[in-house]
């Protein structure tokens, strides 16, 4: 149903691209969360079309802050499958 690729650069000082592809058309969400599991950033919500997508995140969290550096997580749900990346954040 999904395929999400590695962020790159990773590890990454300021920002990352976050690729993936969706075999049809879904309702997805992309967020970012922590090593503790608590969401930093919704990067993507809604219903998008089969094909290929990518976001950068800008190291930020939902309030426009900074966020320190250190491990994160990028977790693609699209349908019932979730798939996700570690992201190192170096600053």
């Amino acid at each position: 149903q999904m395929e999400l690729s590695q962020n790159y650069p990773n590890p990454c000082n300021s920002s990352t691209t976050i690729q993936f592809h969706l075999l049809k058309d879904c309702e997805i969400k992309l967020v970012i969360h922590n090593i503790l599991g608590k969401r930093i950033r919704v990067l993507e919500s809604g219903t998008l079309a089969a094909g290929d997508h990518q976001t950068i995140w800008d190291s930020k969290d939902d309030l426009g802050e900074p966020v320190c550096s250190g491990i994160y997580f990028g977790v693609l749900k699209a349908g019932s499958g979730e798939k996700s990346i570690k992201i190192v954040l170096i600053k």
